[in-house]
């Protein structure tokens, strides 16, 4: 599941564009298979839910400062290159997670994944700047609804594609049997640089973007005693009269 942006084109309503974030997917998706990667790293059983808590607050402890770091390169450089700068980033991460042979390697990964990626924020500043005060509500609620089927769907994939020689003895000799949890971050992956690719059409200037859509004309309006006054045709109705 995928929680997307959607923006419309505000007047003609017709055309409608999406892309996705995949963040909090691949965040999610990869939970359920954390507590067997700390067993097979060699961590005592009785151990094992500490260490499983230490891999998931890493992550969104580091994600409090990045947000606002990378929210404020986003109004320096720009949404798109901070969104598409997180994807690449998410992308490593993920990877790295999937190739970790020990439990430092695994933190490290996970600290990564949340220090250079503030995309949960950057996602909502973008939603805010691609649409107009009279879509937000049903924009960011379409941004919930989402989020909330990928909370719901996301670790089902994460548990099914885990340690995949278990469920198919044919793949032994593979390098799955190595790296049993690398299957479910490749298809995490999969989803990140589907989002980065999505991501090549979203506009580098959302405020020019929505500015098309919303240009207003100024003609003259003549008044009584022969004077010019301006009115905007694109607003709600009426002008500002004014003496010469």
């Amino acid at each position: 599941a995928l929680h997307a942006l959607h923006w419309m084109q505000p007047k003609e309503g017709s055309g409608q564009h999406k892309t996705h974030d995949p963040t909090s997917v691949v965040a999610i998706m990869l939970y359920p298979m954390l507590p067997y990667m700390v067993q097979d790293f060699g961590i005592p059983r009785d151990q094992v839910g500490f260490y499983v808590g230490m891999l998931g607050t890493c992550y969104n402890l580091l994600q409090v400062p990045a947000s606002a770091f990378w929210g404020k390169m986003s109004d320096i450089f720009g949404r798109k290159r901070v969104l598409m700068t997180g994807q690449l980033t998410l992308m490593t991460a993920t990877a790295c997670l999937g190739l970790s042979s020990s439990f430092g390697a695994a933190l490290a990964a996970r600290c990564l994944a949340g220090a250079l990626n503030g995309n949960n924020a950057v996602t909502r500043a973008a939603l805010r700047d691609i649409t107009l005060p009279s879509q937000r509500a049903k924009a960011f609620s379409l941004f919930g609804l989402m989020l909330s089927v990928a909370f719901g769907i996301a670790p089902l994939f994460g548990s099914f594609l885990a340690r995949p020689i278990d469920a198919f003895p044919s793949l032994k000799g593979t390098f799955l049997e190595e790296y049993p949890y690398l299957l479910p971050c490749i298809v995490a992956d999969a989803m990140v640089l589907a989002g980065l690719v999505g991501l090549c059409w979203f506009p580098a200037d959302p405020a020019s973007y929505v500015a098309r859509f919303t240009q207003h004309t100024v003609e003259p309006l003549v008044l009584e005693d022969g004077s010019e006054s301006r009115q905007n045709s694109g607003g709600d109705g009426g002008g500002d009269a004014g003496g010469g």
